[in-house]
């Protein structure tokens, strides 16, 4: 399952879903295992403000702006919350800028999921979720 979930982790939103997709007509018992084992965007609600700070400092405020884009509202708020006064007003020109091509979106997206998996896998966060409960 490991080297399956990396494959799946380094594709872009859309072509996992269009994965999985598919492989649900095939082995609809894999593609649920799968599922559950990616990150998205949503998992950030997961992380308590302290870890969420950590993950802010290695990322690029443009590409957590873009990828906002494709986050819950409820998440939006959580993030916005949690950064200081000036992150939020970068974050906020991101979200409210002008269209970007979702490609561009997916990209910045698959950046931070990338360090977020990489600190995760080191131990500086975790996803909290205990209880499946978002802290939002």
């Amino acid at each position: 399952m490991g080297i399956a979930q990396e494959i799946l982790n380094k594709l872009g939103p859309s072509e996992q879903e269009k994965l999985l997709k598919a492989l649900r007509e095939k082995d609809a018992i894999l593609a649920k295992k799968l599922d559950e084992g990616r990150l998205t965007i949503e998992d950030l609600a997961y992380l308590r403000p302290e870890m969420l700070a950590k993950l802010l400092q290695k990322i690029d405020a443009r590409d957590l702006g873009l990828s906002l884009r494709l986050a819950s509202g409820e998440l939006r708020k959580y993030v916005l919350e949690n950064v200081s006064k000036g992150s939020r007003a970068d974050l906020e020109e991101m979200l409210n800028g002008p269209p970007q091509a979702v490609s561009e979106i997916e990209k910045s997206l698959q950046k931070i999921l990338m360090v977020l998996k990489a600190m995760i896998e080191k131990g500086d966060v975790y996803l909290d979720k205990g209880g499946d409960d978002p802290v939002i």
